[in-house]
């Protein structure tokens, strides 16, 4: 009966989980989980933000779709447990444990705690406490290596006002934006937008849920 033993809720990010292979457990008692590098995953702790939610009319199944900026995973409930999902609103933080599952090859949680953070600085925190468990992830070092469009002078960079920096914050929170159209919409110099992007990217205020759009973490 030893192996009834609580598994261990590993943080990851939901990038590196609905990436990796589900193995399906051998005996009666061994655990399906997801292998991310060597860790066997088969409850886990994330941080993300609602992105989309559906309830059936009848109200026996109940899901949402989160995101923490690494990717997008579905946390699926039934019956009795769609009370898990009760209040949660499309652009809430929330912290979920969760046992993985998987159907038809997608990877989703099936959530044991949905706990709504009203601190946005719990995903900052997360992220940075993951890069330190599982390193920063290839797509955030090609970003700040390439792109090319964020490349700015430091006389640029002196220009830079704080009501410059609210404005773009204002704009990316109403919705996602490219950055053609959020030099558009923010009536600023080119070169001063790319600077504030440049400098929300890195401090994790703001990510790129796909190549080329913004959006607020």
């Amino acid at each position: 009966m030893a192996d009834l033993k609580r598994q261990t809720a590993y943080k990851v990010f939901i990038g590196d989980l609905i990436k990796g292979d589900f193995v399906k457990g051998l005996g009666e008692w061994e655990p399906n989980y997801v292998l991310v590098d060597d860790k066997k995953v088969s409850r886990v702790n994330i941080i993300a933000s609602v992105i989309s939610k559906y309830e059936t009319p009848d109200k026996n199944y109940s899901a949402i779709d989160v995101d923490d900026g690494s990717g997008v995973i579905s946390l699926k409930t039934w019956k009795e447990d769609i009370i898990l999902l009760d209040g949660l609103d499309v652009g809430d933080l929330v912290l979920v444990i969760g046992r993985t599952r998987q159907y038809n090859d997608q990877i989703y949680i099936t959530p044991e705690i949905v706990k709504i953070l009203t601190d946005l600085t719990w995903s900052k925190l997360r992220k940075a406490e993951l890069e330190k468990i599982w390193g920063e992830r290839e797509e955030t070092k090609l970003r700040q290596e390439t792109s090319p469009t964020l490349v700015v002078s430091e006389e640029v960079v002196g220009k830079v006002t704080e009501t410059s920096r609210q404005k773009i914050l204002n704009i990316i929170e109403k919705e996602e934006v490219d950055l053609k159209r959020l030099i558009e919409l923010s009536n600023l110099e080119s070169d001063e937008v790319k600077t504030i992007v440049q400098t929300l990217l890195k401090e994790g205020e703001i990510y790129e849920p796909k190549p080329g759009v913004l959006k607020i973490v």
